[in-house]
């Protein structure tokens, strides 16, 4: 029978012996080895994506052996603990999206082998990767009448891939997004009451579509 006790990819020697009724051995019988079946050996190449919007692409090289089951995937937050298994791959494939991840935020990966047999291969090396950062919220905003409207402006962002400023003007209970801006100013031509004070405020977003923290508000007399 299978003896579960033995340990992967180790040599034992067996003799056999039998005895009869009154208790007088028989000759051993010949040696015989026997060879457990190895582990899948350490997955290598693992690569990670760096920089993409709330996931993760990994990728690693086949395996040799013939029989490999499936890869299993473990993610964590610092090198030292990447013991959670997040996904497992068929056999055949070697690539992964994590998906639905924090802007901004290191993880780290590891990635190992099973075979048809269960046996499970060693950890690759662990790689990091970094999730795209929110762009960050404008600064400088200021606000001026002028005639018979208000000029806002604030300073350029410091992003190279910011391809839009969104205005947001305050309401009752929530930030009415009235216009948009290429640069770093914008007219509001909307309802202006004589001793009012309208109050605004602005996002940057990305190529990738990434919004900032909404910048400081201003508010603007309206005399």
């Amino acid at each position: 029978g299978e003896d579960k006790s033995l340990g992967d990819e180790a040599r034992y020697f067996y003799k056999v012996q039998a005895g009869n009724i009154v208790d007088v051995p028989s000759a051993d019988s010949p040696v015989a080895s026997a060879v457990t079946k190895p582990v899948p050996t350490r997955v290598t190449g693992l690569r990670a994506a760096q920089g993409e919007v709330k996931q993760v692409s990994l990728r690693w090289a086949p395996n040799l052996e013939k029989d490999i089951a499936r890869y299993e995937i473990f993610r964590g937050g610092d090198p030292a603990s990447v013991n959670k298994k997040i996904q497992e791959t068929p056999g055949n494939v070697q690539q992964f999206s994590d998906q639905g991840l924090e802007d901004g935020m290191k993880y780290y990966y590891r990635v190992r082998a099973v075979d048809q047999d269960g046996l499970e291969g060693q950890y690759s090396d662990t790689v990091m990767s970094a999730t795209k950062p929110l762009p960050m919220k404008p600064t400088g905003i200021r606000g001026g009448f002028e005639g018979n409207q208000i000029r806002l402006s604030w300073k350029p962002n410091g992003e190279k891939d910011i391809v839009k400023y969104v205005v947001g003007l305050k309401g009752f209970f929530t930030w009415d997004r009235i216009g948009e801006s290429a640069g770093t100013d914008y007219v509001y031509r909307g309802e202006l009451k004589k001793g009012k004070t309208p109050t605004f405020r602005v996002i940057a977003v990305d190529q990738t579509g990434l919004e900032s923290e909404p910048s400081d508000e201003t508010s603007v007399l309206i005399p």
